[in-house]
């Protein structure tokens, strides 16, 4: 099943790396398209850091592998209006 549906991935669901690699897998399979904006990806940076203890070079790692996928050029601007 090929789905053209998006869904906006918030940072609560990006912490979890158990979630984290479930929805990833989910959108693999395109049982949905993830999406998420730069603010989201900054947020699950800060929130790695400063409340689970992740390193610089663990949380540049992730957005590295996976930010150019999911995010969505001009999404924040539509969101903030």
């Amino acid at each position: 099943m090929i789905s053209d549906f998006p869904v906006m991935v918030d940072a609560c669901v990006l912490v979890q790396a158990a979630v984290r690699d479930i929805l990833l897998r989910l959108f693999e399979r395109r049982l949905f398209l993830a999406r998420w904006t730069d603010e989201i990806i900054e947020e699950t940076v800060r929130t790695l850091r400063d409340k689970l203890g992740r390193t610089q070079e663990q949380t540049d790692y992730l957005v590295n592998c996976c930010a150019i996928i999911f995010l969505t050029p001009g999404l924040s601007s539509v969101i903030g209006s």
